[in-house]
């Protein structure tokens, strides 16, 4: 019942209380699974953002059964000057219920003119309330913290800096986990460093200004680190030489980031521990010098970065092609590879089933265009599939899932080809990424050359491309 009610589109689901009592319920339970709350300091109100009703404001008597997730969208002005704390206090009533379902708890803070006068302790005490209002109504142990911040550290006068970094660090130290998302960081000062080793997950995006951090990293439980903009770092000192805590980097590189990276010896003990890896590069920029890194560089920098990981996603064409070479080439040991996303590097079906001989594990691959390539291109159409099942048969046996970006523009006779001769060494593949009238084209091409031709020997074989 409960699911048909959520396929029922409505404007506003509160009609849908006045049906039935289990209708009731359903549509409660819809509607609170998340409280989202933004305080408006600038006319003193608190706002209940409910998409699902334009007509909720006040938690439902059972909201400590109904509350999955707690959503707060304040600035750090309200929270300083004690405006957050007295209307969320408000909106709880005198007995603020308990809410021991939630597991979520992400705090936005937005950008708002900072009063001056305050005094560095008054500011802290009002921090400290509000996290205090916050704990009193979330079981903190069990919660997913997150906090964003959409404008720029650089504003914060030292009294906010210092209370944001109290605001942060009371949030983190208690939560399950913790995540911290900083919108153009142009640098870390140290008081607030010190203040921040509960965080598991940082975020930084638009780094203008090179960060040099104390040795003494404050850091120690990190499990991912994001850096959406160059590796602002001058030195390895994020990467705790004693730390095994680190299990997923998504990074933009360049030149000096690869070459700092690869004489890192704190970097090399933490890359062994690493299961998710992502390397960008500035999409304004055409490589970030990363075609000038020394082939021996880069190929170093690869074979230690991926020794370990389950996901690799090298969206840097120069670092995917060094990896391709690393791996088929030079014959490193990626046994622990199973997801290799390289969207934007064409590959051929000949560097693709290299791959798969290379990456026992591999079940997922995302690449650029698909083409034969010319290995396989001057080799007469008919001796194709034999090769390939000869030489490749089963080579890709746990390969699952294949998308090809721009399969689309490929002719239906070499996308049908290409699809076949790869399913013949990956015996549980499917193709994805294409549309469903091209993918309907493919299937008709793959009928046709089934029934006659070198590929109809395997036709039993291959049948579950077209079923």
């Amino acid at each position: 019942m409960r699911h048909s009610i959520m396929g029922i589109i409505k404007d506003d689901m509160t009609e849908l209380m006045y049906v039935c009592q289990t209708w009731r319920q359903a549509a409660l339970e819809y509607m609170w699974r998340e409280l989202s709350l933004t305080i408006n300091e600038e006319d003193k109100t608190i706002f209940v953002n409910n998409p699902k009703s334009s007509k909720l404001f006040k938690l439902p008597v059972n909201a400590e059964y109904l509350v999955r997730e707690i959503r707060i969208s304040v600035s750090m002005c309200s929270i300083i000057n004690g405006t957050a704390y007295k209307l969320l206090a408000e909106y709880m009533g005198d007995t603020p219920p308990s809410l021991p379902l939630a597991r979520k708890l992400f705090i936005m803070i937005v950008d708002y003119p900072i009063e001056e006068f305050l005094t560095r302790d008054n500011a802290i005490t009002e921090a400290q309330r509000f996290v205090q209002l916050l704990q009193s109504i979330s079981q903190m142990p069990t919660l997913t913290t997150e906090i964003k911040y959409n404008g720029d550290v650089r504003r914060f006068t030292e009294v906010v800096e210092d209370a944001y970094a109290v605001l942060v660090n009371s949030l983190c130290h208690n939560a399950k986990c913790s995540k911290l998302d900083l919108n153009k960081l142009g640098y870390f000062r140290e008081r607030m460093i010190e203040h921040l080793p509960a965080i598991t997950s940082l975020v930084l995006h638009k780094v203008e200004d090179s960060v040099s951090l104390p040795e003494a990293v404050p850091f120690p439980k990190l499990k991912s680190l994001g850096v959406y903009s160059v590796f602002p770092f001058t030195d390895d000192a994020i990467f705790q030489a004693d730390s095994n805590s680190l299990e997923y980097l998504n990074i933009y590189v360049d030149y000096e980031t690869v070459t700092m990276l690869n004489n890192s010896r704190r970097f090399q003990n933490i890359a062994k521990h690493l299961k998710k890896v992502v390397i960008q590069k500035e999409e304004d920029i055409d490589d970030n010098g990363l075609s000038d890194v020394p082939k021996t560089i880069m190929d170093k920098f690869i074979a230690k970065l991926a020794g370990s990981a389950h996901y690799l996603g090298l969206l840097a064409t120069p670092v995917a092609t060094s990896f391709i070479d690393v791996a088929t080439v030079q014959h490193h040991n990626f046994e622990n590879t199973r997801i290799l996303d390289v969207r934007h590097t064409p590959l051929s079906l000949f560097k693709v089933l290299q791959l798969l001989k290379a990456l026992p594990s591999l079940s997922k691959l995302f690449c650029g265009n698909g083409y034969l390539g010319s290995e396989l291109d001057c080799m007469p159409s008919i001796e194709l599939p034999d090769y390939v099942a000869n030489t490749y048969g089963n080579s890709g046996k746990c390969l699952y899932e294949l998308r090809i970006k721009y399969i689309r523009y490929l002719s239906d006779m070499i996308s049908a080809e290409y699809v076949m001769l790869l399913a013949l060494a990956s015996p549980k593949v499917c193709l994805l990424g294409a549309t469903e009238a091209t993918a309907l084209a493919h299937q008709t091409e793959m009928t046709r050359m089934l029934r006659r031709g070198p590929f109809s020997k395997y036709a039993s074989q291959l049948q579950r491309l077209i079923e």
